[in-house]
């Protein structure tokens, strides 16, 4: 299934509605939170949307380590890259 987020609305509309569509990515930013504090900075979701609308160019462009992404990836079922 692919999903896109076009802005039809407000960037906080379409924060709304990935998170609608895919609800256990508050969870897992929820748990990983009280040990990470990646987890903690609200930019979060929009790494997450990033990767879910193009994984490829979200891991060039996005400034964070392999070991960063690799939870994010795995959350919405993309392959790590090697280290």
């Amino acid at each position: 299934m692919m999903l896109t987020y076009r802005l039809l609305g407000t960037p906080i509309e379409a924060v709304r509605q990935y998170i609608d569509e895919k609800p256990f990515v508050v969870d897992r930013i929820r748990e990983r939170a009280r040990s990470k504090l990646l987890f903690r900075q609200p930019s979060i979701l929009l790494v997450y949307m990033a990767v879910s609308k193009r994984s490829g160019d979200a891991r060039e462009a996005w400034p964070l380590t392999p070991a960063e992404m690799k939870p994010i990836l795995a959350d919405l079922g993309h392959a790590a890259p090697a280290s």
